[in-house]
């Protein structure tokens, strides 16, 4: 299964369950994958869900401690970087209505704190979460920010869950399992997809 396909059963399976809510994505890059999202909840929902996407267009921090592995140079400072205006453009481009989306700039631990935001957001509720930041320093405050908002049998998503040799103590899949262990809510595993990627259904204890 690739990440489109992933996309189309995370927003069935909400479509199904009457699972209500936004869509909040971590880490834009070009913004194809929040596009495709877009395009295929218009096909198959009418419910009428916004798309925030968040990213620091400035490419990825510098690598923490927990961030870093011998021998191991997939992810550096800087990486991914695009300008606002460029994925702005892209989405736009690709049929994205303008009041469809919402774009937040500024590393994570930062911005989503930020008054602004706040404001931005209010109480914006979370029915689908996907988390495209690689490391395990831009997750935590992911998740942190993200957990009041998640609604029951919302979609959380990981794009790389495998990354680091697979290993559970680095990069998002540490993140999660520590995140995972103090929030009010159980994970059931629903499809992996991609060679790295993997899904969540968040319920409510």
């Amino acid at each position: 299964m690739n990440r489109q396909d992933a996309m189309y059963h995370a927003l069935r399976f909400l479509k199904k369950s009457e699972t209500l809510g936004s869509c909040f994505e971590f880490g834009l890059y070009q913004g194809q994958s929040i596009v495709t999202a877009y395009k295929i909840h218009t096909q198959i929902d009418d419910f009428p869900r916004h798309f925030y996407g968040f990213d620091s267009f400035s490419g990825l921090p510098p690598l923490s401690k927990a961030d870093n592995l011998n021998d191991y140079g997939v992810f550096h400072e800087g990486q991914f970087s695009v300008s606002k205006s460029q994925v702005y453009a892209n989405l736009i481009k690709n049929g994205m209505p303008d009041n469809s989306f919402t774009l937040i700039e500024g590393f994570y631990n930062e911005s989503l704190y930020e008054e602004n935001t706040i404001e931005i957001l209010g109480d914006t509720k979370a029915a689908l979460v996907h988390i495209d930041c690689d490391l395990y320093s831009s997750a935590i405050p992911c998740l942190d920010f993200i957990a009041p908002r998640l609604v029951d049998g919302a979609i959380l998503m990981f794009d790389d869950w495998f990354c680091y040799r697979g290993r559970e103590d680095k990069g998002v899949r540490r993140a999660f399992n520590e995140w995972s262990n103090k929030v009010e809510y159980s994970f059931t595993e629903y499809s992996k997809y991609s060679w790295s990627g993997i899904m969540f259904i968040c319920s409510k204890k």
